[in-house]
């Protein structure tokens, strides 16, 4: 029997070179020689680590490069942003156009509305510390106080 030799391809893209590579090592009609071995080890622990810290083979047309390009980590950036933004109540979805920016201006508008309410609680809470410490209880003060403190109570019911 004669001795396997590995075809001659004619200058294919990087992957295919692979892939033609472990399909005659996987020919070998014996054991694989142990460099050989350790090498595709490496090899695949190399491209794991790659993989794993955000590299990807370069897939861009205009490069073709064959080389690892790293993406940033802006998916899984984009994903935390979108986690963040659905678990403060406003996913994005349909209503916002499936846009960042449109769920931000809505956060930032509850955010406003909820400023304004806790604006009114603490104008109630000085005016209720006020009538403690000044008013004596009498109807004259109560109606004194009662004005303001119904009107902070209008403005934070309307929020």
């Amino acid at each position: 029997m004669g001795a396997v030799t590995p075809p001659a391809p004619a200058e294919p893209p990087d992957d295919l070179v692979a892939a033609q590579i472990n399909d005659w090592l996987n020919s070998w009609p014996c054991a694989k020689p142990p460099r050989i071995v350790a090498l595709t080890q490496e090899r695949d622990t190399l491209t794991d680590y790659l993989l794993r810290h955000g590299f990807v083979r370069c897939d861009i047309p205009a490069c073709n490069c064959g080389s690892w390009h790293h993406r940033y980590g802006l998916p899984e950036r984009w994903d935390e942003l979108k986690d963040d933004i659905a678990e403060a109540g406003h996913p994005l979805c349909n209503d916002n156009g499936n846009n960042l920016r449109n769920a931000l201006r809505q956060l930032v508008t509850e955010r406003d509305k909820l400023r304004e309410v806790v604006a009114a609680a603490e104008e109630m809470l000085k005016m209720l510390v006020d009538q403690g410490r000044n008013g004596c209880g009498c109807l004259t003060c109560i109606a004194y106080y009662r004005k303001p403190f119904d009107a902070a109570l209008a403005k934070l019911e309307r929020t």
